[in-house]
């Protein structure tokens, strides 16, 4: 039965500490088998795409090296445009940009910033809904068309 890993390394550095444990006496220290290293847990961001030498990422750090005596966490390479700290190591990418700035250079366009990333809670979904034209009307009085949508419905009375 494999064993859960992400449980016993909750986290990157815990993960880092799990590969420089001594493997040979200690029994508190888990020996990890070849498919066990072949198949580290991740801990968040986006993928890395050339992952030769790479073990585990987050989103701002990966761990790197070739056996248990060079395992180090460094941090993962942020995007060379002014003011972006977006990684740079996904799929696309080149000349150290991340993939919206890779884009715009593809274009030859000049970098520009990017707008900052939205949470989910923030964003808000663009939907239809066909009305006929009374309620229409009301809608209309209730509010501006850019209106929220659950805006005007709490001040719309049937």
């Amino acid at each position: 039965m494999p064993r859960n890993l992400r449980r016993l390394a909750p986290t990157l550095d815990a993960l880092l500490a799990l590969l420089r444990s001594p493997t040979a006496t200690d029994s508190d220290a888990p020996v990890l088998t070849d498919r066990e290293m072949t198949s580290l847990p991740t801990y968040g961001g986006r993928a890395v795409v050339h992952t030769s030498g790479i073990w585990s990422w987050d989103a701002r750090r990966r761990i790197e090296g070739t056996c248990a005596y060079d395992f180090r966490i460094v941090e993962r390479p942020t995007c060379r445009a002014y003011g972006c700290d977006r990684v740079t190591d996904t799929a696309g990418c080149a000349d150290g940009l991340c993939s919206s700035h890779y884009q715009q250079q593809r274009r030859r366009r000049p970098l520009t910033p990017l707008r900052p990333p939205t949470s989910d809670v923030d964003a808000r979904a663009r939907i239809t809904v066909r009305v006929d034209p009374p309620t229409l009307a009301r809608l209309r009085d209730a509010g501006a068309p850019a209106t929220v949508a659950a805006d005007v419905l709490r001040r719309w009375r049937p």
